[in-house]
């Protein structure tokens, strides 16, 4: 089984929801991570963004690609 890493960085839970579908639909095996920690509620929040997108290395790239597609949030 390949190793996953860190691949990018999810802005918000918006588009982790939309990426989470995306790539359920494209096959990819992936792992989304938030940041948001149950014990403090929304008392405390990191400011990178929501969370990290885990996934093996060779799919990298196609990740990239369909975040870079997602919608920006105005």
């Amino acid at each position: 089984m390949a190793e996953i890493e860190q691949i990018l960085l999810v802005e918000s839970y918006g588009k982790a929801i939309i990426l989470e579908a995306q790539l359920e639909e494209a096959g990819i095996p992936y792992v989304l991570q938030g940041f948001n920690d149950p014990a403090f509620g929304s008392f405390w929040r990191r400011k990178e963004g929501w969370g990290v997108v885990l996934a093996p290395a060779e799919y990298r790239e196609r990740i990239e690609e369909i975040y870079a597609d997602l919608p920006t949030e105005d």
